[in-house]
């Protein structure tokens, strides 16, 4: 019982820090937001562009360019997978029905990923873009599904033990 509430805290915990961490990202002028989606694209060129380290510095910048759109677009699904996931694992840990626990997860990374887009309207230079709330529900729903391949195993894993025990 002690473990079952120590996750629990453990997966609250993670799920605001990853909704306070998407708040701040989102509230980010877009110069910040530039910067901070420059350096990502750097350490992603850096691994999947070969020979990316002994291109001139205005090279570089144009490979870096050149991967922006998808950069973001990668980061707004993978944000959100994280929160669809834990989402869905906290609910399971307060025992809410399998069903339930699917659908509230779901929605309430729908609801959030319009929450996150409406928050861009405020913040100078950032836009609300229905294609990304798109992308982060598709992230939601990933991250449900992983979730749920997660429980499956852990659950076969237990019932593989206590037929052996």
């Amino acid at each position: 019982m002690k473990t079952k509430i120590v996750l629990r805290v453990i997966c609250l915990a993670l799920t605001a820090f990853v909704l306070f961490w998407m708040f701040v990202m989102s509230g980010q002028d877009a110069d910040d937001s530039t910067g901070t989606s420059n350096w990502v694209g750097y350490i992603v060129a850096s691994v999947i562009k070969p020979g990316f380290g002994n291109m001139t510095q205005e090279e570089q910048a144009e490979y870096i360019a050149s991967i922006d759109h998808y950069v973001r677009k990668a980061a707004h699904f993978t944000e959100f997978a994280a929160l669809g996931a834990l989402l869905l694992f906290d609910l399971h840990l307060f025992d809410v029905k399998r069903f339930l626990t699917v659908y509230i997860a779901f929605l309430s990374g729908f609801v959030f990923a319009c929450l996150d887009e409406l928050h861009q309207l405020f913040i100078p230079g950032r836009a609300c873009m229905f294609t990304d709330v798109l992308i982060d529900t598709g992230g939601v729903a990933v991250g449900c599904v992983f979730a749920i391949l997660v429980i499956f195993a852990v659950n076969a894993i237990r019932k593989r033990k206590s037929k052996k025990a």
